[in-house]
This record gives structure tokens, C-alpha cells and sequence, in this order.
């Protein structure tokens, strides 16, 4: 994880590259379960774009209350909300294996 100062600094010091490696290992990590779907998000939000929640809603067009019920994992949530969020990252929602085993295969691959 970066631990950097102002939303500046951030967006200065993570280059295309840093911002794709942390992308992959974050999607990596969820698709493992050693993350979920909203600490994702979060961290995305944080790490990569360094943005409030307010900020963020705004450009993704999400209100910022459902933007706190996907980073704290709230489940009904409406599909394109989720994706709109994650959209940005050119993540989308998707089906995963269940099979742990499958899911290591997957990401071995």
C-alpha cells in the first residue's frame, strides 16, 4: 500500500505503471477473497486517484451514499451503481468460481 500525502502527491508519484501494478495486484487480491469488493474500491479511490468519497461520487456519478454502501460491502445493491463506480478502473462486475482451487488456476494463468 502507498502511503502518500496530498491528493498532488498522488496522483504525481504513481505513474501508469505504478497505478496497472497496484490495479492487478488489488484485483488479484480480490479475487482470492483476501479483499472485498468495497476495501477494493476504496483503496482504488484512495491510492490511485486520491479522492474523497464526495469527489469521487461526483465524477463517477454515483450519489455518495450509495458510494459508502459499496465500500462497506452493503449487498442489494443495484448492478449499474457498481459498475458505474468501478468503471474507471476498467473493472466491472463479473462471476468468479467458487472453487478456490480454480480461482488460484485463474490467477496462476
Amino acid at each position: 500500500t502507498h502511503t502518500l500525502g496530498s491528493t498532488a502527491m498522488k496522483r504525481k508519484e504513481l505513474n501508469a505503471w505504478d497505478r496497472q501494478a497496484l490495479l492487478l495486484d488489488a484485483s488479484k487480491r480480490l479475487m482470492l477473497g483476501q479483499i472485498t469488493r468495497g476495501q477494493l474500491l476504496k483503496h482504488l479511490r484512495k491510492t490511485v486517484l486520491g479522492m474523497n468519497q464526495t469527489e469521487f461520487s461526483q465524477l463517477v456519478n454515483v450519489s455518495r451514499r450509495t458510494l459508502t454502501e459499496i465500500e462497506s460491502d452493503k449487498s442489494g445493491l443495484n448492478e449499474d451503481s457498481v459498475n458505474a463506480a468501478f468503471a474507471i478502473f476498467g473493472l466491472e462486475l463479473a462471476l468468479k468460481p467458487t472453487s478456490s482451487a480454480h480461482v488460484k488456476q485463474l490467477v496462476r494463468d
